[in-house]
């Protein structure tokens, strides 16, 4: 054999060690190593089902979530992956087809999260890189946690490019079950702008991994025109749109006190050329005015996040409108962040009403975390991350410069002040308002949509306007609308089933049963028993 170089052999063993990894239990599910020879089972005791024949769901109440009604007694005929027909009656029988009786439970378009990052895994802190494992078992599992919650379709945010394209090709292939994912590749910033943190910052060996992985970096740290040219292109490839990231100059770690470089007026003009010219949408992480102003002189096609350092005007919303920008506003960052221990005193500002039971809402969640949510070794670093803030005498800068990088709390508290009554405005106002977790960064575990789906029941959306966004509204902003969002003939067969009314009460889609992919069953609860007369769903 050929000899090694010494980096050579460490980037061989680096691969090696990730594609060996033996099945990790976690909680109630086995989660395969990279080379997937043991997928993650959604679906133990599941009756076989060819696939090849019509599919058939009966004794359906079918959400309408362009209507805001039910359907009852409903029929969907699914053939090669596609809605073919939808009725409120029985159609005429097939003797061939599959048939799954639900039993007159809730029948509804499969979930989409508009914004989260499936190559982040919401961990605070690198600590050795033995946890470096625990990492990548973690992004396989944001996979199989969102279709087990009846999410079907994600919009990517930002990540690491090499190991996106290759978890969504594992999945692809059957290793283990995936949503269908739309992805930006890394977020496009300027060198030491947002995203503020960088691999050598988790950990002094922190790029060194990531590089012997292959997996790129987490941001594409651009230094100018020249360098902005050459990088977009790589960055844009196989990507279904593009994620501008440096428009907002406060930073979001605490204590750090400079200001983050932006991108200037001639290379934001440059990267909407360049997105117009390979038909791709941009989408800005934005949550300060002077970010926002800027913004909506271009044409982006999403922002995510809200302004939360003041209330947008009525002239800035009618400039959204006309030109045709929706939101995706992540309002649970607000509950997520919105911590108590970050403060010796708790500033009486901060003392309402409705904040004081967001806390409770999200601490009552904290403590129900399980290792089927996350890798315990990562929840336990979020839950020694929260106690960063007294260890230090709630020094923050102090903190900061102990390379203790947490969350500023001041941003997140006034997202549940500025930030809820400017998305209230802009859905008063009629903006296209889609849904996401922003999960897979540090504390903000994969699956929880219905976190912000109830989270908008509690800032007054109706239970029906809370379905569309996180399904014909996410579809619009992938620009999928014409193949998913909806129960629909000639859409993609995403479907989920639950035992309750989500347009009598929300809380309904925190128990999905069972959960189609295309017209395959991906994940179930119920217990699914084959009959004479076709699939009962128990």
């Amino acid at each position: 054999m050929k000899d090694l170089s010494r980096k050579e052999f460490l980037r061989m063993t680096a691969r090696s060690t990730a594609s060996a990894m033996a099945a990790t239990a976690i909680g109630p599910y086995v989660v395969s190593g990279l080379t997937g020879c043991t997928s993650t089972s959604l679906v133990r005791d599941m009756p076989k089902v060819d696939y090849r024949k019509e599919i058939r769901l009966v004794n359906c109440r079918i959400v309408d979530v362009n209507a805001g009604r039910i359907i009852n007694n409903g029929t969907i005929r699914v053939n090669n992956g596609r809605i073919t027909a939808v009725s409120d009656r029985t159609l005429p029988e097939n003797r061939d087809a599959e048939v799954f009786d639900v039993k007159n439970r809730y029948v509804m378009p499969g979930l989409i999260n508009g914004h989260c990052h499936l190559t982040i895994p919401a961990g605070s802190y690198l600590v050795s890189m033995a946890k470096a494992l625990d990492l990548l078992t973690q992004m396989k599992l944001n996979f199989s946690l969102n279709i087990e919650h009846g999410i079907t379709t994600v919009r990517d945010m930002g990540g690491y490019p090499g190991l996106i394209k290759d978890y969504i090709a594992q999945s692809e292939r059957g290793n283990f079950p995936g949503p269908r994912v739309m992805y930006s590749n890394a977020f496009l910033s300027v060198k030491g702008g947002y995203i503020e943190i960088d691999e050598k910052d988790l950990h002094p060996l922190g790029s060194l991994f990531v590089s012997l992985m292959g997996a790129g970096s987490i941001s594409t740290k651009v230094t100018g025109m020249k360098d902005l040219q050459e990088k977009i292109r790589a960055n844009i490839r196989n990507a279904g749109l593009i994620k501008v990231s440096s428009l907002d100059a406060k930073p979001l770690i605490a204590g750090k006190k400079s200001v983050l470089p932006v991108f200037n007026d001639e290379e934001l003009a440059y990267i909407f050329d360049y997105a117009q010219k390979n038909n791709l949408p941009c989408a800005l992480h934005n949550m300060t005015m002077q970010a926002f102003r800027r913004a909506i002189r271009y044409p982006f096609h999403s922002l995510e996040h809200v302004v939360v350092d003041g209330y947008i005007s009525d002239a800035d919303i009618n400039t959204m409108k006309k030109r045709n920008m929706a939101i995706v506003p992540t309002v649970i960052l607000g509950n997520l962040y919105a911590c108590t221990s970050s403060f010796g005193e708790f500033p009486k500002e901060f003392r309402t009403d409705f904040i004081m039971n967001e806390i409770k809402i999200r601490e009552s969640y904290w403590n129900s975390v399980t290792s089927s949510d996350v890798v315990p070794s990562i929840h336990e670093s979020n839950v020694k991350a929260m106690d960063w803030f007294r260890q230090y005498n709630y020094d923050y800068e102090k903190m900061f410069r102990s390379n203790k990088l947490a969350v500023d709390p001041f941003p997140f508290f006034n997202y549940m002040i500025y930030g809820v009554k400017n998305v209230q405005r802009m859905r008063s106002a009629g903006i296209l308002i889609g849904c996401g977790t922003d999960s897979g960064v540090p504390w903000n575990y994969h699956g929880t949509l219905w976190r912000e789906m109830e989270m908008y029941s509690r800032i007054g959306f109706t239970n029906a306007e809370i379905v569309r966004c996180a399904t014909m509204n996410n579809a619009k902003i992938l620009g999928m609308d014409r193949e998913i969002g909806s129960i629909e003939k000639g859409k993609l067969a995403d479907i989920i089933v639950m035992k309750d009314n989500p347009l009598a009460d929300i809380r309904a889609v925190r128990d999905i049963r069972l959960v189609f992919l295309g017209g395959k069953v991906v994940a179930q609860k119920c217990g699914l028993v084959k009959g004479d007369t076709g699939i009962a769903v128990g």
